[in-house]
């Protein structure tokens, strides 16, 4: 074989490769092709929202938001209506307090340094008697009570001596509408009467001595 048989030989296979890589060219460009039709089929494919509609569904989800909201707001009132009537129920079944009964203001001393002071609260079937003790040397203070003039309870204090502070006391009046009229009153630790007052239960300050 010459060499111009050889050179045209290089030549035809020169041009068969370059043949076969413009084919595989093609072919790489249709699948491309082909891949970005796809692609766009799919994309038009997906439903879109209108400015009309979009505001509609926001507009139902807002409206959805406020309905969860009232709801909420019902199931609150009603729970607070709820607590209100149990309260309503409570206070309304309380007993009545010190405040609203009748009470008298006392006040017996012996003119040298000792004296009791001090409230008698009037309940229904009792008297309390609330106050300051001071005794200097040796004194001691009494109750009773009476409905007219029918005794019904009689208490006493120990014997205090030079000593100050809280004494209370409570008279029983077991009787229908209680008492109506006390004695308080102070002696000596021999018994030796001093000072008293006789407080009703119809009058706020009671009145001196034992009547």
């Amino acid at each position: 074989m010459d060499i111009s048989t050889g050179h045209r030989c290089e030549i035809d296979e020169i041009t068969r490769t370059t043949a076969g890589n413009q084919e595989n060219s093609e072919g790489i460009d249709m699948r491309v092709a082909r891949m970005i039709a796809g692609l766009a089929a799919v994309i038009t494919a997906v439903p879109r929202l209108s400015p009309e509609t979009a505001g509609s569904a926001a507009a139902e989800e807002s409206g959805t938001r406020r309905a969860r909201g009232k709801s909420r707001a019902r199931k609150a009132g009603a729970a607070v209506a709820a607590v209100a009537s149990v309260a309503g129920m409570v206070f309304a079944a309380a007993p009545a307090t010190a405040a609203e009964y009748p009470t008298s203001s006392f006040s017996i001393s012996d003119g040298e340094g000792s004296y009791y002071y001090g409230t008698a609260t009037w309940y229904n079937r009792s008297v309390g008697l609330t106050g300051t003790f001071k005794a200097v040397q040796c004194r001691r203070i009494y109750g009773r009570a009476f409905t007219g003039s029918t005794s019904l309870d009689f208490k006493s204090s120990s014997t205090w001596c030079n000593r100050t502070g809280q004494a209370p006391m409570g008279l029983d009046a077991n009787v229908v509408g209680g008492a109506d009229n006390i004695w308080v009153y102070m002696t000596d630790p021999y018994g030796n009467y001093i000072d008293g007052d006789t407080c009703y239960r119809n009058y706020s300050v009671c009145v001196d001595g034992l009547h």
